[in-house]
């Protein structure tokens, strides 16, 4: 969260973009690289964009990481569970 988020987050605001666009930015960056995830291709881009736009909108809203480290690491749980073997 912090090296994929906050900083790029933080970066851009400070830059002049508004934060809206900086969510947005960072989002589709964060979906992009998941495009080999799972779930994969489109699907998996649209996906992890959205989660990555809830976290990044909870950190202006929480003015912390708590909530979205929390979130993001119950995401992964739930998708290490839910793999097939």
């Amino acid at each position: 969260e912090f090296e994929y988020r906050v900083l790029p987050l933080a970066t851009l605001v400070a830059a002049g973009v508004g934060r809206g666009q900086a969510v947005l930015a960072t989002s589709l960056l964060f979906g992009l690289a998941h495009w080999y995830g799972t779930p994969s291709g489109p699907a998996g881009v649209f996906t992890t964009a959205v989660g990555g736009a809830v976290f990044a909108v909870s950190l202006f809203g929480t003015r912390g990481l708590g909530w979205a480290i929390t979130a993001r690491a119950r995401c992964g749980l739930i998708s290490a569970v839910g793999r097939k073997r």
